[in-house]
């Protein structure tokens, strides 16, 4: 029996579903009678009790957004295999070719992305994130190569103020969070309203990094991250981040780059050093974005640890040991496997 599916082991991945539930002749379309994706959005708008066709002759073909399509669970893949193939590398290339040369571009390397590199090249981690900046820079011209640590720090504290503004509120709880976006994916599609509003808004590392690149570089800078998995491709289509990223890369799609490369052997590249988001950062000698320093980690991408310490901290005055889960105060009991696990704080044997 095998150990693992790949994807070629799943048809629905690889073929649109036949037919799609949404009605496109709006002429035998009733009122209510359409499955409204949960979202609002361009095309949700051409689908109401009153045709817009009669008011805007631009609008007499019925057109379905891929965001549609994402939060519909009418098909399973067709939408997310036509976004696989236009953030691809290709893609990358053609988007750097096509650019102004004043414009600037940044590449945002996530910390298991480039562990895996390392891997792969027998670097060390910070070998590999230097390595990985130089060939980027002098293959692909790339103005600036950063970590995503900076970004990773801003959004788990982004999280941790949201859950402490809602503990005061008596705002929704418990707060669902996942660094997967396919996760929250299958959550929309999948529940309720009542508990959708359960899941966080605080943006990902990778969404955080590209609010802060056209930010602080201007609107017209390309931001392409490299990011584990290929649902990060579909965080970046999501319409809530539109411009926030322009290409996602996968680990294995960057392996491949280095490997087509005139130079297949990373370590043939000049090492260069990672850069900051702005001059304002290198004034104050953030040393953290210039390298890839791990924190907190485990299956939550370190929200729950991290939300986990500051809470204990700033609600009960409670000082966490640095080994959080090795605390005596934490108590982790295993639910169905080592992968789902409930985690409280107790004192005075009582749950907190």
């Amino acid at each position: 029996m095998k150990r693992g599916v790949l994807a070629s082991d799943v048809n629905d991945l690889l073929t649109p579903s036949a037919s799609c539930v949404i009605q496109m002749d709006k002429s035998k379309l009733n009122p209510g009678s359409f499955p409204a994706p949960m979202f609002p959005t361009a095309a949700a708008s051409t689908f109401n009790s009153e045709s817009n066709a009669t008011r805007n002759p631009s609008n007499s073909v019925a057109r379905i957004a891929l965001s549609d399509c994402l939060t519909c669970s009418g098909c399973v893949t067709s939408a997310e295999t036509v976004l696989l193939e236009t953030q691809s590398t290709e893609s990358f290339e053609q988007l750097l070719k096509s650019q102004s040369k004043s414009n600037v571009s940044v590449v945002s390397l996530s910390q298991q992305s480039v562990a895996s590199i390392a891997v792969a090249f027998n670097l060390s981690l910070n070998e590999a994130a230097l390595y990985i900046s130089g060939f980027l820079k002098s293959r692909y011209g790339i103005s600036k190569v950063i970590s995503l640590s900076n970004a990773r720090n801003i959004a788990l504290r982004n999280t941790l103020k949201e859950f402490l503004i809602r503990n005061s509120e008596n705002g929704k709880l418990p707060m669902l969070t996942s660094s997967c976006p396919g996760v929250v994916c299958y959550m929309e599609k999948r529940l309720d309203c009542q508990q959708l509003e359960l899941l966080s808004h605080s943006m990902s590392p990778m969404a955080t990094a590209g609010a802060l690149v056209k930010t602080l570089n201007g609107n017209e800078t390309l931001h392409m991250s490299v990011m584990p998995c290929a649902d990060k491709k579909l965080e970046a289509a999501r319409e809530q981040l539109r411009g926030l990223i322009d290409v996602v890369l996968t680990t294995s799609e960057l392996h491949q780059l280095i490997l087509q490369s005139e130079s297949p052997k990373l370590s043939s590249y000049l090492p260069t050093q990672l850069d900051s988001l702005a001059e304002e950062e290198e004034r104050r000698n953030d040393e953290q974005n210039s390298r890839m320093e791990w924190s907190g980690g485990g299956p939550s991408g370190g929200y729950l640890e991290y939300v986990l310490r500051e809470s204990a901290r700033l609600l009960f005055g409670i000082e966490l040991l640095e080994d959080t889960f090795s605390d005596p105060r934490i108590i982790v009991t295993e639910i169905r496997s080592s992968d789902f696990r409930e985690v409280r704080l107790v004192q005075d044997g009582n749950a907190l």
